[in-house]
Formats: structure tokens, C-alpha cells, sequence
């Protein structure tokens, strides 16, 4: 199906506001539009919404959070990024694992399960895409970045 993913992004950023704001959390936002690339809707606002909701679950009150949408190399490139907790070096392979915590005291404070992160892996593969994580270690924060081709409709 063709979309504008700016829209979609957008779309998911306005109903995790309710969330930041009341955890004080600034969103910063840039989003590219660019032509309608060809992919599941559905699936593209639940991997934003997956990911933008735990960079607000984990992210302390008074923090950020940076949305940002481009078009990088022929992909659509969606990073999030927060300055929470950050995730530790030995844990980064093991972040998308199913049922994965790296610190599972925290996870259970924020009420998580371990399963959203894989699932969302699953849901960017599905539409021909990459996922990758990034943290330079505790209290630094985290990046997540999706690349999905930009197969125009």
C-alpha cells in the first residue's frame, strides 16, 4: 500500500504526547516527507509507536526524546532517540531476543514483558527492512534507527 510515512510517524508521535507531557518529556521532531513509498501502514505506525513509547516509558521526567524521518541511501530512515538509562554494551545483541531484559527491576517498574522489541524487529523485517540499536553504555541513552527501502508506489 503507498503512503507518506511523515504522516504515519506523526501520527504516532501525537498519541504518545499524553505520555511525555505528563512525564515532562520534550519531543523533538524532524520529519522529511517525500514521495508515497510502498508498505503496510498498520505495521509502520506500530513499530513508531512501540519505539517511541519506550523511549518515553525509560526515559526520566524532564528528558527528550528525537523523532527524526529521512531518506538516507534509496531507505526510509526513522531514528529514535532518547536520553534515558541507556542500554549496556554486553546487552545490545541480546535487545531484540524475545523475552530479553537487561535490567529486568526496571522493565517490571514500567510494566514490560520483554516481547515488544522483538516483535517490532519481526514487523520491520516483514516490510524488507533493518533495525538496529545503539547506546555508548548506561545513563547515555539510546538510539534505535529503522531503515525500510523506499520501494516507490
Amino acid at each position: 500500500m503507498a503512503l507518506e510515512p511523515s504522516e504515519v510517524i506523526a501520527a504516532a508521535i501525537e498519541a504518545a504526547r499524553p505520555e511525555a507531557d505528563a512525564k515532562r518529556i520534550a519531543i523533538e521532531t524532524r520529519l522529511a516527507s517525500g514521495p508515497n513509498i510502498a508498505a503496510d501502514p498498520r505495521r509502520l505506525r506500530q513499530i513508531a509507536s512501540n519505539l517511541i513509547g519506550n523511549a518515553i516509558k525509560f526515559t526520566p521526567e524532564g528528558g527528550k526524546v528525537t523523532v527524526a524521518l529521512a531518506r538516507e541511501h534509496g531507505a526510509m530512515e526513522l531514528c529514535i532517540r532518547d536520553t534515558g538509562p541507556g542500554i549496556a554494551p554486553e546487552f545490545l545483541p541480546r535487545v531484540f531476543d524475545a523475552f530479553s531484559q537487561a535490567d529486568p527491576s526496571l522493565t517490571r517498574a514500567h510494566r514490560g514483558l520483554g516481547i515488544g522489541l522483538a516483535l517490532v524487529q519481526h514487523f520491520v523485517v516483514r516490510q524488507g527492512g533493518t533495525i538496529d540499536v545503539a547506546s555508548p553504555g548506561p545513563g547515555q541513552g539510546t538510539t534505535f534507527t529503522v531503515r525500510i527501502p523506499a520501494r516507490v508506489a
